[in-house]
């Protein structure tokens, strides 16, 4: 009995041990430790079939870790802010831009509730019908707000929302899409106002047109009127220079009337 328990612990029990240790070791994060392969009976086959299942799933963790890598790298070469919410409006990542414009680092945002997250640096209102987030929760589409901060410099954020949906079609995260539309809006502004001067200019001229023609046909009448006068001294000239001078004055009353109106 000593002997067979000799055997069976140097063939069955160490190796096993062995093979434990690495499942242990595997699973504490260091991907390349393998189990040794003794021999050609169950446990070296087991061991083997072991190995093999370690290298696929550190092949399978690598290719999961460059793809998280490069959806980094591109979550981060954005310019606008990104950041991802779930129902309960925690934050789930968010890019390098979004974290800068608070001022914080990305991981110290996670699992903060957005709007104690934003802390007022960026213009924000809680969850409610004014919450482009919360809208997208409650319909399923994208959603888009505007919204002006209250500091100094007047930020003017354009904010989309969209949906993340499983496979049952429902919402379980939202993108929020965060881009500062600051020099945009106030450049729309100033060619309001250039457009507005420009009209007020186009304006300005017709009255001006306006006012200026019959200002001249009664200047006209009026420079007529006073030709005349001095030819209603002579002999029946007042008879002969009195239809034209109610001509001149008749005009000169439709011209004013014009002007009116």
């Amino acid at each position: 009995l000593a002997g067979v328990r000799l055997v069976v612990r140097h063939l069955v029990l160490v190796r096993l041990g062995k093979l434990s240790r690495a499942a242990r070791s595997i699973a504490a994060g260091n991907l390349t430790e393998r189990a040794p392969v003794e021999g050609h009976d169950r446990i070296a086959s087991l061991s083997r079939d072991f190995n093999n299942m370690a290298e696929a799933t550190s092949r399978l963790i690598s290719e999961v870790r460059e793809r998280e890598s490069q959806l980094t790298s591109v979550m981060n070469s954005l310019d606008d802010g990104l950041v991802v919410l779930d129902r309960d409006f925690r934050v789930l990542g968010a890019n390098r831009s979004f974290s800068r414009r608070l001022g914080k680092h990305p991981e110290t945002l996670r699992y903060l509730v957005c709007h104690d997250a934003m802390g007022g640096a960026l213009p924000c209102c809680p969850s409610g019908e004014h919450c482009p987030a919360g809208r997208c929760l409650a319909t399923g589409e994208v959603q888009r707000a505007v919204f002006r901060g209250a500091d100094d410099q007047g930020r003017i954020e354009e904010v989309y929302a969209s949906p993340i949906l499983d496979g049952n079609g429902e919402v379980v995260q939202v993108v929020e899409i965060w881009r500062d539309i600051t020099d945009r809006v106030r450049e729309e502004e100033r060619l309001a106002e250039v457009e507005r001067l420009v009209s007020l200019g186009v304006l300005a001229s017709g009255f001006s047109h306006e006012v200026s023609t019959p200002l001249a046909s009664m200047l006209t009448c009026a420079e007529s009127v006073l030709g005349r006068i001095g030819e209603s001294v002579e002999p029946g000239g007042a008879e002969a220079i009195l239809p034209a001078i109610r001509e001149s004055a008749d005009t000169i009353r439709q011209e004013v009337l014009r002007c009116r109106k």
